[in-house]
């Protein structure tokens, strides 16, 4: 297994370092993306026997290994998508579906994706834009990206010395944490956060890094928004306090690539016990992993009134805020956990499943 961290080897699980990943730019991005490639196809070809290969589609060309093994060397190969490329550089406008490039890579994945044995990716809305690129014959099995449940847990404020630091212990805490990309609608939070800034009871928290850093900062100066704290992205060993001091967590996803990404925070502030508030189309995995749980609710990307609307209702009814919390946890305990999904996966890689090419979920 690659990783950019040093790990020591877990079982018989051996660990290789790889390049860091540099995200900074879209070149490189692309430049991360070759070396990884390159040192995981390497690695493959040198690697006796025949085992079967399940591979990550991350970096979105890594395909391309399992199709080389699988018609140099006769192996099988499983893939896991949980982004679609090209499909989010159209969603997100940067080129057009009938360039030349894009093109060019949609027929790239038509060619590797046909190969595989199997395919898996992360919800119903993804399910139906891959399978644009895979045939009707190969099955493709919804497994949602888990969380670790014992480490990302519910915390009363009262015993969280994170929520203690930044005097939450009794304000209701509305929390954005993540990436802080130009493509998230933080300016929505913000807006929401100033339309609501009497309701003394409440406080917006936003941790993140990203290029929106320097403006959200320069924007809450400018504004005096006394109700929001803007913090950097905090420790691993941090993360279980911050996530579980929100009682509704924020995850965002832009409009144009509903079905091509699903914010996997969302499965954290879950698994912390977190209300969530969806900012996304209905037509998308984040609106259906929250509404099909009971565990918040869904407004439209650039709604700050929805949005503030929606908080303050959720804020006022605690009663039915208590249940949203409970139907947050209980659903990334069952349906959202390691122990909730590695068995049906683990029965397909061992051929345990007898494969099905229609209507997987």
């Amino acid at each position: 297994m690659f990783s950019d961290i040093e790990h020591e080897p877990i079982g018989n699980v051996r660990f290789v370092t790889g390049p860091k990943y540099e995200r900074k730019t879209a070149a490189r991005r692309f430049k991360t993306w070759f070396k990884y490639c390159w040192q995981a196809t390497r690695l493959a070809f040198r690697t006796k026997g025949d085992p079967k290969l399940f591979i990550v589609a991350q970096p979105p060309f890594l395909s391309l290994l399992g199709y080389l093994q699988k018609k140099l060397m006769g192996r099988r190969y499983f893939l896991w998508i949980d982004d679609v490329w090209p499909d989010i550089i159209v969603g997100q406008k940067m080129r057009e579906g009938s360039s030349w490039g894009i093109r060019l890579w949609a027929g790239f994945n038509r060619v590797t994706f046909r190969h595989a044995e199997h395919v898996f990716t992360l919800g119903p809305y993804m399910r139906d834009k891959v399978r644009q690129y895979v045939p009707e014959n190969i099955p493709i099995t919804i497994i949602p990206t888990w969380v670790d449940i014992d480490s990302i847990r519910p915390i009363p404020k009262e015993q969280n010395p994170f929520a203690a630091e930044h005097g939450l212990g009794d304000k209701l805490t509305v929390l954005y944490s993540g990436n802080l990309g130009l493509t998230h609608d933080i300016q929505s939070i913000l807006e929401a956060a100033r339309i609501l800034r009497n309701e003394v009871s409440l406080h917006f928290m936003i941790i993140g890094a990203g290029p929106q850093w320097d403006s959200i900062e320069r924007s809450i100066k400018e504004h005096q928004d006394a109700n929001v704290t803007l913090l950097p992205l905090q420790p691993i060993d941090v993360l279980p306090f911050s996530l579980a001091t929100a009682d509704i967590a924020i995850a965002s996803l832009e409009q144009g690539i509903e079905g091509v990404s699903m914010p996997s925070k969302t499965y954290y502030s879950m698994a912390a016990g977190s209300a969530i508030v969806g900012i996304c189309e209905t037509n998308s995995d984040l609106a259906h992993v929250v509404l099909s749980n009971q565990c918040g609710g869904v407004v439209r990307p650039k709604s700050p009134e929805a949005l503030a609307e929606l908080i303050l209702r959720m804020a006022t009814d605690r009663e039915q805020l208590g249940r949203l919390r409970e139907n947050a946890r209980h659903a990334a305990v069952n349906c959202y956990s390691r122990s909730a999904n590695t068995p049906k996966l683990r029965a397909i890689l061992e051929g345990k499943v007898e494969p099905v090419a229609q209507g997987q979920s």
